[in-house]
């Protein structure tokens, strides 16, 4: 389980990790609306400029799952569960995932394997506002 704390540069979602060198790097526009969503649904809108978000391949406790959808969004089909299905191999340069619990799509660039050896199946998340 990693943790990364967010916050707002103009009109996306940002993080730093000294870490793995990265400063200021952007989530994409659908990350960011999945991140607006989630806080949203906690009752603080996408307005908070400041966030820890949690993120893991393995389920935790009240954690959004997002399944790794590779392939343009068209050709993505969806399980009778509901959950979005893989149906091709990751793309060059970064790897959709859906998130059913939103109705939302994200993609996710290469900066998610300075985390994972490989794109996630799945992937779990949780964003708390920092107070």
């Amino acid at each position: 389980m990693r943790t990364l704390d967010i916050y707002r540069k103009d009109d996306l979602w940002c993080f730093d990790d000294e870490k793995v060198g990265l400063k200021a790097e952007p989530f994409f526009p659908e990350a960011t609306a999945c991140i607006d969503h989630m806080l949203d649904e906690l009752g603080h809108g996408f307005r908070w400029h400041d966030a820890t978000l949690t993120f893991s391949q393995e389920e935790f406790p009240d954690a959004t799952r997002a399944n790794r959808l590779v392939g343009s969004p068209t050709t993505m089909s969806q399980a009778a569960d509901g959950a979005l299905k893989l149906v091709d191999p990751p793309y060059e340069g970064g790897c959709w995932y859906g998130v059913p619990a939103l109705g939302k799509l994200m993609w996710l660039c290469d900066a998610t394997l300075l985390y994972f050896n490989d794109f996630p199946k799945s992937l779990y998340a949780k964003v708390e506002v920092n107070e």
